[in-house]
């Protein structure tokens, strides 16, 4: 972290890389006693919690217990620290799902069990009285080097040609974000003073029509353009292919995926952007070296 922070990671699986990065304490965020433990031997004055399961398929609440039970814990931990002064807590966009976004940010409406247990940690951070001030970030659409199911997914579906754009009445709009801005907006929400306790902060750089992040990729990794396809085509595609699922047929679309692709997910990013300190990496930059990652192999020796 900048200026000189002396930073611990309590970490259940830490990144493998060169560079050692910080000191590093291995731990379950679950394990209350061994956080406690080392919690009290480091005494932050900060506390930025990352710690979760993080999955758009799995299905049970006891998956995310990682998210609602270890946020109680990661909240319980800081409170004993001599100074405790800021918890962030990194959410995501899926406490409230796609389309129109209410004005009220604490209008819940989780989008899959996963954006549930991520609106449990926050509401029960909302309401626990706390000797310190918390704030959420909540990251959007997070792309880059290193992305967990990128390369096994979308930008091999994007090398190969098969992704299919839907071409709809008007741009589908979506926030995106490169993982160092926001890696960089969240050291800058824990230690900016214009963030304030509630407040929440959506991590990406900005909401565009979904064909130019996707354009933008597939040239990068074979010279030419997304195809396109129309919607209401697509949208009978992803029901057969529901119900092809359902059979226990395997096919590559169904109706969620259709739908998450053809919906609007637009995000409020100025409150971010007011606190932003650290430099952005623009967009080509981002997408050259997200692309030559994929290029190189995209082999993964680390997942979380």
């Amino acid at each position: 972290m900048g200026a000189g922070a002396d930073v611990l990671n309590y970490d259940l699986k830490p990144w493998p890389g060169a560079d050692p990065g910080p000191k590093t304490v291995v731990g379950d965020i679950e394990d209350s006693s061994r956080l406690l433990e080392v919690c009290t031997d480091f005494d932050p004055s900060i506390f930025i919690h990352l710690a979760a399961f993080a999955s758009v398929t799995a299905a049970s609440r006891e998956d995310f217990s990682s998210i609602w039970n270890g946020t109680q814990v990661a909240a319980k931990a800081f409170a004993n620290t001599s100074k405790p002064g800021r918890f962030v807590n990194i959410s995501t966009q899926m406490v409230i799902r796609p389309g129109p976004q209410p004005a009220d940010l604490t209008t819940y409406d989780p989008y899959t069990p996963y954006g549930a247990a991520k609106a449990e940690a926050e509401q029960f951070l909302r309401s626990s009285d706390q000797p310190y001030a918390v704030v959420h970030v909540r990251p959007t659409n997070i792309w880059g080097p290193h992305h967990p199911s990128y390369a096994g997914s979308i930008m091999r579906y994007l090398e190969k040609g098969w992704y299919l754009h839907p071409v709809a009445s008007k741009p589908i709009v979506r926030t995106y974000g490169y993982v160092d801005n926001c890696a960089a907006q969240i050291v800058s929400v824990a230690l900016s003073e214009g963030a304030s306790d509630g407040d929440i902060f959506y991590g990406g750089d900005e909401a565009i029509d979904s064909a130019q992040f996707l354009d933008a990729m597939s040239m990068g990794l074979r010279g030419k353009p997304v195809r396109r396809f129309p919607l209401s085509l697509l949208q009978r595609a992803g029901d057969a292919g529901t119900l092809l699922r359902r059979l226990g047929i395997p096919f590559p679309l169904d109706s969620e995926r259709v739908m998450r692709m053809s919906t609007d997910y637009a995000l409020p990013l100025a409150a971010t952007h007011r606190v932003m300190a650290l430099p952005c990496v623009p967009f080509d930059v981002g997408m050259q070296r997200t692309t030559q990652w994929y290029k190189e192999g995209a082999e993964p020796s680390w997942i979380p």
